[in-house]
């Protein structure tokens, strides 16, 4: 099924695997087995999903549980009388039991797992800009890489100018991809030669209206592409964003940790709707409250919190 969204989460299903099947195939997506923290998200995933794996585990300490993405445990669901660890090996966590609580479960092998249909619920935290959800997604090749990003719905970046590269070399310089000493961080992007004539070209069919090539050139008998980003983040310094046509295996800076940025669009953000009313004595000294309830965010989720940014004017007689 494709993605929901929650949040700055994308959330999907895998069927026929075991817990740690899950979260290893939840990893090359770019996360983990979902992590829950709240009453409201057990309910939006249990509508979406109705059960399978989340990634709560004991298996570093006996009766610790924690959340192998390193959130806090903050919440629970567990069924009356559970996690009770039969035989002592019941160290994974499913979700939702017919009455929709969560049980303590041995990990089934993987052939099991098939034969019983286990299903393993993924989230990935993503980052928004404009109408796209960027994700840094497992290789260690530019086609696994791509794989990873349909998965997902979407495919590794197209960058369509120089504000989102840009925005791209400080959102994403120092925080994955494949490290050289040299300083850099070289993530795949959506380039591929279509023909073993032609030029790079967008996966997305996308238009090349704006490049930055290494050296200025898409002339290059390499077939894919990578970014080069600055670890310090500073813009375009040297080789920071510029694009580096390349064979699919980029063995040179330890091709088994090579990733990529996948992009997936989004439905568009729609504007808030709703006014906030202000109550109190309009007087200096007083205290005014502001009261925002009656403002609803159809894209968000329940349990949202806005910042609101707003500013006082005193009228010419002193009201």
């Amino acid at each position: 099924m494709a993605p929901v969204i929650r949040g700055n989460s994308l959330y999907t299903i895998v069927d026929g695997l075991n817990w740690q099947g899950g979260e290893n195939y939840a990893i090359k997506l770019g996360g983990h087995l979902a992590s829950i923290s709240s009453s409201e998200e057990d309910i939006f995933l249990k509508e979406n999903f109705q059960r399978g794996w989340i990634g709560l585990t004991d298996t570093a300490s006996e009766g610790t549980w924690r959340w192998t993405d390193g959130s806090q445990v903050t919440y629970t669901n567990w069924e009356v009388g559970q996690p009770d660890n039969t035989r002592e090996i019941q160290h994974y966590a499913q979700a939702w039991t017919q009455s929709g609580k969560w049980d303590d479960a041995e990990e089934d092998t993987p052939q099991q797992s098939i034969a019983f249909n286990k299903r393993s619920i993924i989230e990935i935290p993503f980052i928004r800009r404009g109408d796209s959800a960027y994700v840094i997604v497992s290789g260690p090749t530019w086609e696994e890489a791509e794989a990873n990003a349909v998965k997902l719905g979407g495919h590794l970046v197209t960058i369509n100018d120089a504000a989102e590269n840009e925005w791209i070399a400080t959102s994403y310089g120092g925080r994955g991809g494949t490290y050289n000493p040299s300083g850099l961080w070289k993530y795949w992007i959506g380039l591929k030669k279509t023909n073993s004539d032609g030029d790079l070209t967008w996966i997305s069919k996308e238009p090349l209206s704006y490049q930055n090539f290494h050296q200025g050139s898409n002339a290059s008998s390499n077939e894919y592409a990578f970014i080069n980003l600055w670890q310090t983040q500073l813009s375009y310094e040297g080789n920071n964003g510029v694009w580096v046509p390349h064979a699919n295996l980029h063995g040179d800076y330890d091709g088994k940790k090579m990733t990529g940025i996948a992009e997936i669009k989004l439905a568009p953000n729609n504007t808030p709707t709703g006014t906030p009313t202000v109550a109190g004595t309009f007087k200096v000294g007083s205290t005014l409250t502001i009261d925002a309830t009656a403002i609803k965010d159809s894209d968000n989720f329940t349990g949202y919190t806005p910042t609101f940014k707003y500013n006082w004017e005193t009228s010419t007689d002193g009201t």
